[in-house]
């Protein structure tokens, strides 16, 4: 389900990014940056991309040789309100990107768009999401399939973890920043559901490769491992070179996605055979390194 349209690396004249602020906007524009790729970062405080009005900027920004990188929603999608403004911003870009098309689109989208599975998921499997966050990138990859008429890249990554993380989500992220606050983890139930992790560095060193190859299709940003929360706790406390200081509390309901999540990660390995993700147990201790450093 991925198509690379360009057999050898080239890269695009522009990359710009629409979310440069967020956790993986940030990430993609430093890497850019690093290797002095020509870039233009976007954030809400250039555009507003709620409002019709001020998305009509991109009109007179956007080049029809950019690649274009959509990592702005608000999220997580918690609420319906939420899912309506999500749906606005990405109605404003579509709009908007009509007069000078990029000539490649790749769109941050999330492994919530998949139904719960005992199997690992691939880019084929059941798109039927159970949570609003879910049904809004499914419902903005269905936007931006039936808007453009270029080269689209939608990209599924599964849990992200990484030291700038905004989001301090349950696993990698939240244990490390626990930990530094000198508080304890708290894991739900024995921390016993098993789910893939990627690190960041790994999202965006797929996100540039499918800028360089003109990606078009389907992928999904996951390593093939699942491994549980409880091991993960451990791995980031043998960081910090403290004793147990694990909680375990009661579930007040069922375990997300049964307890098991999984991902096959072999459309990856055909399409950029040299790329290898990185391990979640030194994922962990660089995400610590660069934790420390900011402190």
């Amino acid at each position: 389900m991925l198509k690379l349209n360009q057999k050898k690396v080239k890269t695009p004249n522009r990359i710009v990014i629409l979310g440069s602020r967020g956790f993986i906007g940030s990430s993609v524009l430093n890497y850019l940056e690093e290797k002095h790729i020509p870039s233009l970062p976007i954030s809400r405080k250039d555009i507003n991309l709620l409002s019709k009005k001020e998305s009509k900027k991109l009109k007179r920004i956007l080049r029809k040789s950019d690649a274009l990188i959509i990592t702005s929603s608000i999220a997580p999608c918690k609420t319906i309100e939420d899912l309506k403004k999500n749906i606005t911003m990405m109605e404003n870009i579509c709009e908007n990107i009509k007069t000078n098309t990029p000539q490649h689109i790749i769109y941050i989208s999330s492994d919530a768009v998949y139904s719960d599975s005992r199997k690992p998921l691939k880019e084929n499997s059941c798109a039927n999401p159970n949570s609003l966050h879910g049904i809004m990138h499914l419902t903005r990859e269905l936007i931006l399939q039936n808007s453009v008429n270029t080269s689209l890249c939608l990209l599924r990554p599964t849990l992200i973890y990484g030291a700038n993380d905004t989001h301090n989500g349950y696993g990698p992220n939240l244990f490390r920043n626990t930990l530094l606050e000198g508080k304890t983890i708290k894991l739900f139930g024995n921390g016993e559901e098993l789910r893939d992790h990627v690190y960041i560095d790994d999202v965006v060193k797929i996100i540039i490769s499918c800028t360089e190859k003109k990606a078009n299709g389907i992928l999904n940003i996951a390593t093939g491992n699942v491994t549980s929360f409880y091991k993960i706790a451990r791995m980031v406390m043998k960081d910090f070179k403290k004793k147990n200081r694990i909680v375990k509390l009661a579930r007040n309901g069922p375990k997300p996605h049964g307890g098991y999540r999984a991902f096959s990660a072999a459309l990856t390995k055909k399409s950029f055979p040299k790329f290898k993700y990185t391990s979640i147990s030194a994922g962990i201790k660089k995400s610590y390194d660069e934790a420390i450093k900011k402190t």
